[in-house]
Parts: structure tokens; sequence; C-alpha cells
């Protein structure tokens, strides 16, 4: 029996068992042939009485042995030859790696591995110091990157490497915050970045609002997506910044500008309590729809402008003023006009004296006059009949009174007691009358008498009765 050489052949391969070259020295044909398994994985043989048997090696490396022995055909057997067929893996060849990258971070990332081969293992080192096997395989980075993953296909004919790059990417948050704002002073002021939104879907979104411009102002909750404040009383510009981070950590930012604005000047009114009398105060009161208004105010009267929404002057002297008030803000002004009447007062007498006392053969006599109100122009009447008159104070007038004057109140009786009205008349505008008083003048005394009625200053005091 001769079972043939030894054989190496591929996994999954048809295998063929030749015996043909057996022989027998006697001659003794026809030979008959038994083939039969003695080793490795058991396999099917086909034509195992034939010179010539067939099989498929198995599907993985294995060593099969194999003994045949020939029987002559006169029924002599032979001793068994045996023959070993090795079975080998096909080698690995034409490796490929590849993944559905780039994937987004906390997104699993799918990486495949294809090669000609048998019985082929595939082992990976991920790039982030993880290692998986298999020839498709997901795993999840940890964080966003670059990463270099290799995979390593071996089989019982070797081995061979290949390599793909993964890239894992994490986007920053879009913030989107409607962009900058114009609002007026003292305005309630909503920051929005409540649609921001995040491309790789790493939800919720933290909010971080700070204020790094302008005046300070206090915001209701700092780490909403849509705080509020009031905007300052003035003009300026405010500047805030959110940062606004992803659930994996990454943070984007984006500024808001809030320009404060003044409200514009409208409906400018003027109020005084003119007509005042001249000596007091007028006061003069501006009022408009608007902020941050300067109020300036041209008095007419040729003194220094004054600024305020309330002013008081006093004018120097009467008459009628054209006021103007010129109210002005960042946004632009207006003026008004108003007329300031300055009168002179109405006089009050309270207490009238004639010096010296009436004094028969005395022509002349001075009439003081006291109150409140009187003024240069101011004139004493006497019974209806203006008197010369001097100026002393607003509370003092000296009238000039002759023994005609006197003679005429007592119905032209020298020596007869009368009866006076006296007033004050002030001179426009304003002005006018002070209420008349009637005073009594006893008879006038001889100067051989004693003495005059009266005190020791020679003085006479005559009581006024109203009327």
């Amino acid at each position: 029996a001769n079972a043939g050489n030894d054989q190496s052949v591929l996994v999954s391969a048809g295998v063929t068992l030749d015996g043909g070259a057996s022989s027998d020295p006697d001659g003794h044909l026809p030979l008959s042939y038994a083939w039969q398994q003695t080793g490795g994985p058991a396999v099917t043989l086909a034509n195992s009485d034939k010179a010539q048997a067939t099989f498929t090696a198995p599907a993985t490396p294995a060593t099969l042995t194999f003994r045949l022995i020939v029987t002559d055909g006169r029924g002599l057997a032979s001793l068994a030859d045996s023959v070993t067929v090795t079975v080998n893996d096909v080698a690995v060849s034409n490796l490929t790696a590849s993944s559905n990258g780039p994937t987004t971070l906390g997104a699993q990332t799918t990486l495949s591995a294809s090669a000609n081969g048998s019985n082929i293992v595939y082992q990976w080192d991920l790039g982030d110091g993880n290692t998986a096997g298999g020839s498709t395989l997901t795993h999840t980075y940890a964080a966003a990157g670059t990463y270099t993953a290799k995979v390593t296909a071996t089989n019982g004919a070797g081995s061979q490497s290949a390599t793909v790059v993964v890239t894992v990417t994490n986007e920053k948050p879009a913030i989107v915050t409607g962009g900058n704002q114009s609002v007026k002073v003292n305005e309630f002021v909503v920051l929005d970045a409540s649609n921001s939104s995040d491309p790789d879907g790493h939800l919720p979104l933290a909010f971080a609002w700070e204020q790094t411009g302008g005046p300070a102002v206090t915001l209701s909750n700092p780490a909403s997506a849509s705080p509020t404040f009031t905007a300052p009383g003035t003009s300026t510009a405010l500047i805030f910044r959110v940062t606004v981070t992803d659930a994996r950590g990454l943070a984007n930012t984006a500024q808001v500008i809030v320009n404060v604005g003044d409200v514009p000047i409208s409906g400018l009114e003027v109020t005084t309590n003119s007509p005042t009398v001249f000596g007091a105060e007028t006061t003069l009161v501006a009022n408009a729809i608007g902020s941050n208004i300067v109020y300036e105010w041209t008095l007419g009267d040729g003194s220094p402008a004054k600024t305020g929404a309330i002013v008081k002057h006093t004018f120097a002297a009467p008459g009628s003023y054209t006021v103007i008030v010129v109210a002005t803000n960042n946004l632009g002004s207006a003026t008004k006009t108003t007329i300031v009447e300055v009168v002179n007062p109405k006089p009050v007498v309270t207490r009238a004296t004639i010096d010296p006392p009436p004094t028969i053969g005395q022509n002349n006599y001075t009439l003081t006059v006291t109150g409140t109100g009187f003024m240069q122009g101011s004139v004493v009447y006497w019974n209806d009949e203006p008197r010369p008159t001097t100026f002393v104070s607003a509370t003092e007038l000296h009238a000039a009174v002759t023994a005609d004057d006197v003679g005429a109140a007592a119905g032209g009786e020298v020596s007869a007691a009368a009866s006076v009205n006296v007033r004050v008349v002030n001179p426009a505008p304003g002005g006018g009358s002070s209420e008349a008083v009637a005073i009594n003048l006893p008879a006038p005394v001889d100067p051989n008498d004693e003495g005059p009625i009266g005190d020791s200053s020679g003085t006479l005091f005559l009581p006024l009765v109203s009327r």
C-alpha cells in the first residue's frame, strides 16, 4: 500500500488522498483499497474504497491522519500505510478599517474591519486607552478629539494591522440673544438667550449672565436664560456677557449691548404765581414729559439765566416780563414763553400822626403815615385830596398839610375840631388805594394856653376810626 505523500492544504479546501502508487509484487490484480481516518477532526471520506478518496478540509486548522490498506486479487492484504494532511488557515490580506465618524461627543462610534483570510480574530486598540475585539464594534469616546484606532487581524497564518482616524466632535452651543437693544431710561429690560441651542443635542444648557460694562445694575436671575433688570435713570451703554454651557461642559459666549436713551421732551408747560407784588419772589415752575431734562430760564429783565425745574426770582422793578424756558436733554429741546406780571403792592394804612399839633397861627404841618406796601410814587390823600408826599420807607410816608387843609377839614372854622379821611394810593401797575381811615383832629390850641394836647414830645397822636 502506498498512501501518497503528506499534504498541506487550506481550510475548507477539497483534498484527494491518492493511493494510486500502490502495487502487488506478484501481479495478483486487481487491487482493492480501504481508506480510514485515524486522527484529527472527523471528515467524510468519499470513495474510501477507491484508489483516490476525497474529502473537504475542516474550516479550522487541524492535523488529519489517514491509513490505506490494499488487498490483492488473491485476498492478501497489505500492511497499512499512513498519510498526514495538515490543514492551514488562509493568510490574512487586504485588511481595511473604517468608522462612521465623525461622531458627536456622547454618541456611539461604529468601527468595522474586513480582510481576506480564514478564522481571523480582530483586536482593536481604540486610541483612548480602551481595547475591544470583533470585526464590528461600537464605542463611546469620553471626550471630543481625534483618535487613531488600530485593528490587528490574526489567524494561524499570521497577522496584519490597519488604522482608522476617528473624529469625535462637540460643537459649542449656538447662542441666540436677539442682538443689541435700545431702551429708555428706567425701563424694564429683559435679556433673552432662551432660543439658544446645542448642535450636538447635549442638553440641558446652563446659562450665566454677567455685566461687563456701564453703570452697575442688578440682574434678577443671572443663572436663567432670561434675566431682567431696570435701566438706569441716565443715558448710557450697558454691556453684558452670557456664557452658555452644554451638558458635556463645552461653553460658548456672546455679548449683548443695551443702549439706554432719554425719553424725548414733549408737553412742556410753565406755571407761575404771577402776578406777584413788587419786592416779592416770583416762582416759576416748568414741567415736561421726558428724562434727564435740564431747564434754563431767561427772565427777561437782563439778569443772569437760571437753571432748574423750579426757580424763584425777585424782579428789580414792576412791569411785564417775557420769560423763556428751554428744556433740553440728549434727544433735543423744547421752548416755552410766559409773561410774568410784577405789580405794585396795595398799600395799607395803620397809623397817622400830625406834627406839630394843630395850633392857631401854625401854617404848615407834617402828616406821618405808617403802614405797609408804601413805595416811591405813593401819594397820601387828605379827604380825597392828594398831598405832596415824601417816601421814607415801605412802612412810612410824610405828607405836607397846611393850615388851610386843617381848616377845610373843620368846615372853615380855624378853631374847630375836625374829622379827616386819610388813605394812600400806589401807582400802577397794580397798586391802588388803601382803605380810607378817619382821624379826629382836636380843635387847634392857642399857643398862649398852657400847652398842646399830646405827649411831652409835642406830637399829637390822632386816633384812627375806620369807615
